[in-house]
């Protein structure tokens, strides 16, 4: 299996693992096994990761139309269903 990873998370697991005297294959195989004992999702990510992560999301979708006022009126959204 492989793994893409941005480089300052690819950094940081790194130097989880050594902190614990593993190798990143080890140390992510002990969490994912930890994981499945539990029944529970990956650990949480902190407000900043999970902000991060949000903007990211958000930036993946930048390009998509935008919708001109007028269309987005209470009139015209529900102009064919007889209002």
């Amino acid at each position: 299996m492989t793994l893409h990873l941005r480089p300052e998370t690819a950094e940081a697991l790194i130097a989880l693992a050594g902190a614990r005297g593993m190798s990143v294959e080890d140390y992510l195989e002990a969490l994912v096994n930890d994981s499945l004992a539990e029944g529970s999702a990956p650990p949480s990510l902190s407000p900043h990761q999970w902000v991060q992560e949000l903007h990211q999301w958000a930036e993946s979708h930048s390009g998509l139309p935008v919708l001109a006022d007028a269309d987005m009126s209470r009139e015209r959204i529900y102009a064919d269903h007889g209002l």
